[in-house]
Parts: structure tokens; C-alpha cells; sequence
């Protein structure tokens, strides 16, 4: 891999981006043939999985120009994700060795979530990009899944079209977003989704970049330690009562009644009534709170803005303050 020459980083660039410009500088058309024998590890190229092998292989390429923490903290999803890991996955991505030895860290019941597969832009910052640079790429910031809009323009990102159904998933068909508002498959005109029926789109755009920007020492069990606290439990026994059965049922209605209809749309592959089904886990907040359940950072979030937890920041100070 060091016998190729990698263009530098863009500002805010995500590192997978930085293959998708130089398989676009080859001037090739198939994507798997042309990096396949420089990178072993480019099956399923989206941004849904924190950490891969193809970023070991990437990062070993930039390190000694930019250094991990400048490639971890500007080019990955990593600073966003950190908050929401289990404690292991959190120090194992904190080692130099792990990140260079071709680890996996995934996010639990990503599946669930509609946006975590595709690669996303914004058509403001496509003509920015092509104005500065010559060129497109895919920012980081555009590809945390509960982010919908755009952080510097505020207009809805896109994935793909609307007309053809084309979506952007992978770099095989197209590994770069279009340089003006048109598909390369059909020549339509590509148009984002409206987010107006979902007013608390805009904060959990917010909380989401505030999280991605601003490194704080947060952890998953912070959240959790908030949530126990509001709902009134240190702890929950293997075995409930009857009367903790009542309560217990009580905060999950409370919790789904919270939630407008338009969440499911934007933000999730299935229906209310398909998530909401008996044994579900992706938007339980029992077993999130007090079963340790590996959830999607979305519904975590979705679950601290019900129970009135918005300042998370605040809320966390606080709380250590007082302890």
C-alpha cells in the first residue's frame, strides 16, 4: 500500500472518502478491481461500522503526515460514536495497536437505523467543494445518522434519488457525490426529503454535532447513570414485582407515546408497530437503562430528549459535581 501515492485529506473529509478520490484519479471504472490489490479490506464501504479493517490500512497510510488523533478526530466517526460504547470497545479504540491491527467495532442494532448504510451530501457544500477544490468528497459530519441536515447550510442531506431509487451505499457504481444536483443514473434532479414534520429534527441535529465537536468525558454509563435516575431506579431485580412490572410498563408507554410518527420515517427502516412489537430492544428503554442492551446512539438519544434530559452536558457536570 505505501507504493501508491494517497492524495492529502480534505478539511472534515471522511478517511473512506480519501480511497473513493484516488480510485476517481485513476481514471478506472471498476472500483474493486482497481484498489483491491492495494486494499485487502473494501467489501461494504459505508459508514455504518465505527472501525474496520480498511481503516487500519488507510490510517497506516496517513499517520505520519497527520497523526491519529488528527485522522481519529477529523476524519472518523469515532469522536461522535466514543460516547456511546460499551467500556471495552472504548479503550480498545483509545490504543494506537488496535487501531493498526485491523479491529472491528460496530454499533449495536444499526441495522435498525436508515441512514447508518448510506453516504450522504449536501448539494451547497458539492458546489463549495467543487469551487475550492476541483473535486467532491464525503464530509464525516454528513454521515452520522442522526444528523439530517446539513451543519453548515442547515438544508436536508441526500442519499440518492428519489426518481430511479439509486442510493449511494457503496463506491462500486459511483464513489463520489455528483458534482451538480443530477443523478448519474437517470438525470433527474435530485432533491432532499423535508423534515418538517419532525421539529425535534433540529435537535437532535444539534446534540449530534455538539457530541461530534466538543470532546467530553462522557460515557455510556453517564447516560444510563442519568436515565436510572430519572425514572427512578438505581437498579431493576431479574425478578419484578408486580407493582415494578406496572412501573416498568408505564415508562416504555410513556416513552413510546413521546415519540411523533415522523421519527419512524426519517430515522428508521421500520414501522411503530413493527419496532414497538413484543421483545424488541432497539427502543426499549428498560432494557437500554437497565439491562445493558447495545442500542443504536439514535435511540439513546431519542430516549434522554423523552424523559426531559436534553442538556446532556449539563446534566453530566452536574451530576459529577455532586458526587
Amino acid at each position: 500500500m505505501n507504493n501508491i501515492s494517497m492524495p492529502f485529506l480534505f478539511p472534515g473529509e471522511h478517511l473512506l472518502s480519501s480511497l473513493a478520490r484516488w480510485f476517481d484519479i485513476q481514471g478506472r471504472n471498476d472500483f474493486l478491481m482497481t484498489c483491491k490489490p492495494y486494499f485487502p479490506n473494501i467489501n461494504q464501504l459505508n459508514p455504518s461500522v465505527i472501525w474496520r479493517p480498511i481503516y487500519a490500512e488507510l490510517l497506516s497510510h496517513y499517520i505520519d503526515t497527520y497523526g491519529v488523533d488528527k485522522i481519529i478526530n477529523e476524519h472518523t466517526l469515532l469522536p461522535f460514536y466514543r460516547y456511546f460504547l460499551s467500556e471495552q470497545d472504548a479503550a480498545n479504540l483509545n490504543e494506537q495497536g488496535y487501531l493498526l491491527s485491523g479491529g472491528k467495532v460496530q454499533v449495536g442494532m444499526q441495522t435498525h437505523v436508515k441512514s447508518a448504510y448510506h453516504w450522504r451530501w449536501c448539494n451547497e457544500c458539492v458546489q463549495a467543494d467543487c469551487d475550492q477544490y476541483g473535486t467532491t468528497y464525503w464530509h464525516a459530519c454528513h454521515q452520522i445518522p442522526s444528523i439530517q441536515r446539513c451543519y453548515k447550510h442547515q438544508t436536508p442531506l441526500i442519499s440518492g434519488c428519489k426518481h430511479c431509487g439509486f442510493e449511494y451505499k457503496h463506491f462500486q457504481r459511483h464513489s463520489l457525490p455528483p458534482e451538480n444536483d443530477r443523478c448519474l443514473e437517470c438525470e433527474h434532479q435530485l432533491l432532499p426529503s423535508s423534515l418538517a414534520l419532525y421539529p425535534d429534527s433540529h435537535w437532535l441535529d444539534a446534540i449530534s454535532l455538539a457530541l461530534y465537536q466538543n470532546p467530553l468525558q462522557l460515557s455510556i454509563e453517564d447516560l444510563r447513570g442519568l436515565m436510572r435516575d430519572k425514572l427512578g431506579y438505581k437498579e431493576l431485580p431479574r425478578n419484578l414485582s408486580v407493582a415494578q412490572r406496572l412501573d416498568v410498563s408505564t415508562m416504555q408507554t410513556n416513552f413510546e407515546q413521546s415519540l411523533n410518527d415522523a421519527v419512524f420515517d426519517i430515522y428508521f427502516k421500520r414501522s411503530r408497530g413493527d419496532i414497538f412489537s413484543v421483545g424488541q430492544k432497539v427502543l426499549n428503554i428498560v432494557t437500554f437503562a437497565y439491562r445493558d442492551a447495545r442500542i443504536p446512539p439514535i435511540s439513546i438519544l431519542l430516549m434522554l430528549k423523552s424523559l426531559k434530559l436534553d442538556d446532556i452536558f449539563k446534566l453530566v457536570m452536574d451530576s459529577r459535581d455532586e458526587s
